[in-house]
């Protein structure tokens, strides 16, 4: 009878996903590890310490799929563990690595002016808007469609600007678009809100 004694742990770390990556909710995470070990034996992987994939294989890299579909906005963790056919497991043979889930596309209110309302003429008005997101990044306003301010790469979740009304002339009526995306690209219908004043000379907001 021959047998082999082995009284080494493995060593593992993660190849994939690289750490912070930021994913939108319900997109599949390619996972990937590399253990080092003469008879690697088993891996599982958990998120946020929750039920354990498995994988009894003698691969060295090994892989798994992190489904994102039920995981919360916010970030997680994803942490491998491995042994190998002798039952060797230590510090080195446990892995995490970080990742983020965005929900959903950025929603978006004017909170000033009010739709619909009146502004005398000549005054300047006050536009506001909120970003509700978890990862906010682009966002436009504009001004009877021509684009008065825009950023890129911007956290911001609160947006004001003061609008001049030079030119606007008593009666006219005038629409404020104001647009937002995620650092996803992501967008729907509550990522662009609309408001539309009137000017009135003896009116105001």
């Amino acid at each position: 009878v021959q047998f082999v004694i082995d009284s080494t742990a493995p060593d593992v770390i993660i190849t994939a996903p690289l750490p912070g990556l930021l994913v939108a909710q319900g997109t599949d995470i390619p996972f990937s590890a590399l253990v080092t070990d003469a008879h690697p034996a088993a891996n599982y992987l958990t998120i946020d310490g929750g039920s354990p994939q498995y994988l009894y294989s003698s691969t060295t890299t090994p892989a798994f799929t992190i489904h994102t579909a039920g995981l919360a906005e916010g970030i997680h963790t994803a942490k491998i563990q491995t042994r190998d056919a002798a039952g060797n497991a230590d510090a080195g043979s446990v892995a995490s690595v970080t990742f983020e889930v965005d929900a959903g596309a950025p929603d978006v209110v004017i909170t000033s002016p009010a739709d619909g309302s009146f502004i005398k003429k000549g005054a300047t008005v006050h536009f506001a808007a909120t970003i509700n997101d978890y990862s906010p990044w682009i966002y436009y306003m504009s001004g009877d469609g021509v684009t008065g301010d825009y950023a890129y790469g911007s956290t911001l979740t609160n947006y004001t600007r003061d609008i001049s009304t030079a030119g606007w002339v008593d009666g006219s009526t005038h629409n404020l678009k104001f647009e937002a995306r995620d650092s996803l690209n992501q967008k729907d219908a509550g990522s662009t809100a609309k408001v539309a004043v009137t000017v009135d000379g003896t009116g105001q907001i």
